[in-house]
This record gives C-alpha cells, structure tokens and sequence, in this order.
C-alpha cells in the first residue's frame, strides 16, 4: 500500500504539474508577470556613467587644387543616415581649412536633396555645381571624386553615386569626366 500511494502521489505532481505549465502558458499569466517587472532592476544604479560611443565619419576635399584629402569628424553613434547627410552637407560646404581644403561645391551650389535608390545614391545638386570658376579636367575629377567618396566611404550600404543637376541626369559636370553611370569609389 506505501508503494501505490507513492505512485498515485507522484502521478498526481505529474499530471498537476501538466496542467499547470500548460494553464499558465495559455492564460498568459507568464507573459503578464515577464511585462509588469519589465525595465525593472534589483541591482543599484552603475556608479560610471559611460559616454555614448563616438562614429567618425571623413569628408573629403580637394587639397590645394591638386588631390583628395579629408578631414575627420566625430558623429555620436549610432548615427542615422539622415544625421550624418546632414553632417556631410554642412562640413563640405563650409571647410574648416580654407588654406588647405577648398570645397567640392564650386561658387553658390547647394546640396538640393539626396536619395538612395538600390544602394545608389542620387545626388541632387544646384546648377551652379556646372559654373566652376576655373575648370579643368583634374579639377572635375577631384570635385566630383571628393563627393563620391564622401559618401560611399561613409556609408558601407551604399554602391554608387550618381550627380543629378535640378534634379535631371547629368553625363558630365564640365565636359571631361563621364557621369552617365554610378561612380564608385576613387582615392
């Protein structure tokens, strides 16, 4: 007789146990409980506060007339893309360095939109970007070579670079360098 009410207790546990994991798992009670102590911690507070990691991101110029060069700057991360076009934007239209960097923007052009399309950014340039001051061959290339490379270098997701002018397909900036296909990168 010890034997079977061993049995019949140890087969009361199981078959109550059964009904118990399934009921909780069906009434939700289990999700209710995990979502009321949610964001909740018994631990104190962490006595160092760590600052929020830093991204950089490099914009690239023409150095002095004659190549590429770039100066660093520091976005917080994770930074969007929104954030860091923004950044872009500002930084290359107003050099830090104006002994050293001259910025790929000639005269009054503004950065009129950007998009990205199947990995191919589409930059939407005003129709100044076509009334350089003193153009020539190298001097398109490093222009149109420092916005590229701005851009793709900065962003991994990004294939391509193509220059739109008032929002038209362009085939050249100034009659030298082919625009009629997305520019990859060129240092």
């Amino acid at each position: 007789e010890p034997a079977s009410l061993v049995l019949l207790l140890l087969t009361g546990l199981g078959v109550g146990g059964y009904f118990g994991v399934v009921m909780t798992l069906r009434g939700g009670w289990l999700q209710q409980i995990q979502r009321s102590y949610s964001g909740v911690s018994l631990l104190p507070g962490p006595l160092i506060r760590l600052t929020a990691p830093e991204q950089e991101i490099r914009i690239y110029f023409v150095a002095r007339g004659r190549a590429l060069d770039y100066r660093s700057y520091k976005l917080r991360a994770p930074a969007g893309a929104a954030e860091r076009v923004d950044l872009i934007r500002q930084a290359i239209a107003n050099p830090a360095d104006l002994q050293r960097f001259q910025s790929p923007l000639p005269g009054k052009t503004a950065i009129r939109a950007v998009y990205v399309l199947d990995g191919i950014l589409w930059l939407d340039l005003s129709k100044e970007f076509q009334q350089p001051p003193d153009p020539s061959p190298l001097l398109e290339r490093l222009t149109v070579y420092a916005l590229a490379d701005t851009f793709l270098l900065n962003d991994p997701s990004l294939q391509g670079v193509r220059i739109l002018i008032d929002g038209q397909p362009v085939t050249t900036a100034w009659g030298w360098l082919d625009l009629s296909s997305p520019l990859g990168v060129n240092l």
